[in-house]
């Protein structure tokens, strides 16, 4: 490939990441964090239903906040999604609601982690 064509790339590349279009979890990290206010087990189709907020405690608003449910039974994962929360501004939250739909076995525990999200 040509040097020029390299160099370009490279150029770009580095735009993209200090104009902050790329997602990562930086000061989100410290920034951001989930609380549940009520998890619902329905034992007789094995679903359940997680109400909580994501909490920004930072100066900085967050987009694209990546969430993984996980459904667990006996500690080990048994169902897992991503949903994105699109949008937390500085010092505030955003409820969220999670269905992990029914299942071929029962659910014991769940989690919820945020895997990434973009400042701005």
């Amino acid at each position: 490939m040509n040097k020029n064509v390299l160099g370009l790339i490279s150029v770009l590349v580095l735009v993209v990441m200090v104009s902050g279009c790329t997602s990562t979890m930086g000061n989100a990290q410290k920034d951001l964090n989930i609380t549940v206010s009520k998890a619902t087990f329905y034992v007789n189709n094995n679903s359940a239903t997680i109400v909580g907020k994501i909490i920004n405690s930072g100066s900085s608003a967050y987009s694209n906040i990546n969430v993984e449910v996980l459904g667990i039974k006996n500690g080990k994962a048994i169902y897992n999604k991503t949903e994105t929360v699109s949008y937390v501004a500085p010092n505030q939250n955003t409820g969220f609601v999670f269905v992990i739909p029914p299942q071929n076995t029962r659910l014991t525990n769940y989690k919820v982690t945020i895997l990434n999200a973009t400042a701005q």
